[in-house]
């Protein structure tokens, strides 16, 4: 089952559910077909093909009305139960027609997950224990299954619109785990979500069945520092908390953040380094370009890798952000297009997965990352330099409008969403696939780019690491 009971409510319950905005959905979507749904792309082919072999069918069970998709189970929204009562060729019970219009009133009542849940099936269980009404039923969606016209009106009033799969690749109304459809993501910079999200964990915390936390892919995150104060607030001092978060050259982890370190992938890339001898990987190298003279320069290889991944797999949140620049008034006279290419420049040529912006101006480590940024961005796309400059200086000056420096830093939160999915996607999923002139190197926080470091700078770099993060986890 791909759906969690938190979904399934608001695929059933759309606004009434009490999880409508607990998932990074885009309710405001343009596209028609997803205005107010949420886009659910499961499906091995267009939905009008699926539909017409048969594919998909309303079933009525112990657990309700659903949309069946081979092994998959969709609660049927309950706006539509109406509808589908709607094609019964004879009179409906009145039983039938009491019992779905006081639950769809109830659905629509403000009640919880859990209370709603329980009196559906309660309705549900009435109906199957009613012969009459259970084989009107019965008679209802089959001679809705019988006809593709009816269950495509049927599936029109989801709260949810089921879409072939591929279709991700250019248009998305919900953030996803890098490119996995089946992982979508939560708003956890919403203080409800914080806290009702981690009540099991910190159970387990507080009656010690565990001791720590791994935070997964910080990066995702819209704003990672509060999320760590918060979780440092709700745990104590004394909890052990690390968080994945892969390091380039020469980055650091964010000083500012209550933790105890990361999960170490830094450490494997320096003992690989310390075990790769410079002349021993340049000859390497050298054989490797004679092998395969087409190959370009590495940092060329992961510039195309992630414009190629931009274009053919995030297209739709490449769009997303574009709209959400131009919704946030950010555009000034600037055309449309033009900045949705000068955005794309900004996510291929980031140095690292993310920075951290609070406000502005940007500083220290934040303020030369961007730079560099837009630096490698003017270099790659000279045509838009009018759209970079014009970024460029507003990501970066002091703002004495105080609702348009909101408007900055809540793009750039968004944005930093994005460019670490980005980064790995194009990086450790395509560029280290392709690039193997030493692949030892080829590995999460480790870079084919930085070979070898002598035995000095090793100890260099762990003495510093032991000032700074003296707790964090060896890989």
């Amino acid at each position: 089952d791909l759906f969690n009971d938190r979904l399934k409510d608001v695929m059933e319950r759309g606004k009434h559910s009490e999880y409508y905005n607990y998932f990074d959905i885009d309710w405001k979507h343009p596209a028609p077909a997803l205005k107010e749904r949420l886009m659910v792309p499961v499906l091995g082919k267009e939905l009008d093909a699926c539909i017409d072999d048969k594919e998909i069918n309303i079933s009525f069970s112990e657990q309700g009305f659903t949309v069946d998709y081979f092994e998959n189970k969709f609660p049927l929204s309950v706006t539509s139960w109406n509808k589908l009562l709607s094609f019964a060729s004879s009179g409906i019970p009145e039983e039938i027609e009491q019992t779905l219009t006081a639950a769809a009133s109830h659905a629509a009542s403000g009640i919880n997950y859990k209370e709603w849940n329980h009196y559906k099936l309660t309705c549900v269980s009435a109906l199957n224990g009613n012969a009459s009404a259970a084989q009107s039923i019965k008679k209802i969606l089959s001679s809705v299954n019988r006809d593709p016209e009816k269950i495509k009106k049927i599936l029109g009033s989801q709260c949810y619109a089921l879409t072939y799969w591929k279709h991700t690749e250019r248009e998305i109304n919900y953030r996803r785990f890098f490119t996995v459809n089946s992982l979508i993501c939560l708003r956890m910079e919403d203080k409800p979500v914080f806290n009702e999200y981690h009540q099991f964990i910190y159970s387990l915390y507080k009656d010690k069945l565990i001791h720590g936390l791994r935070i997964d892919h910080i990066d995702g995150l819209n704003d990672p520092s509060q999320y760590i104060k918060d979780l440092r607030n709700l745990f104590g001092d004394q909890c052990y908390i690390i968080a994945e978060k892969i390091l380039e050259a020469r980055e650091d982890m964010p000083g500012s953040w209550p933790l105890e370190g990361t999960s170490g992938y830094e450490f494997l890339s320096y003992v690989s380094q310390l075990f790769t001898s410079r002349t021993g990987a340049r000859k390497l190298e050298e054989f490797y370009r004679n092998l395969i003279p087409e190959m370009p320069a590495y940092h060329k290889l992961v510039f195309d890798n992630k414009k190629l991944i931009l274009e053919n797999h995030m297209a739709g949140e490449w769009e997303n952000l574009a709209r959400y620049f131009t919704e946030l008034n950010l555009h000034h006279t600037h055309e449309p297009e033009k900045i949705k290419q000068a955005l794309a420049l900004v996510m291929l040529c980031m140095p690292v997965y993310r920075i951290y912006p609070d406000k502005l101006p940007l500083k220290g480590k934040s303020l030369s990352l961007i730079n560099e940024t837009f630096r490698k961005a003017h270099a790659n796309g000279q045509q838009y330099a009018g759209e970079l400059t014009y970024m460029h200086k507003l990501f970066t000056e002091q703002q004495t409008d105080d609702d348009m420096h909101g408007r900055i830093i809540k793009f750039l939160k968004r944005l930093m969403q994005f460019t670490g999915p980005l980064t790995a996607k194009g990086v450790e999923d395509t560029s280290f696939y392709v690039y193997n002139a030493l692949i030892a190197h080829n590995e999460v926080g480790d870079s084919p780019s930085v070979p070898a470091i002598s035995v000095e700078e090793f100890h260099n770099i762990m003495s510093a690491r032991q000032q700074s993060n003296p707790l964090s986890l060896n890989a």
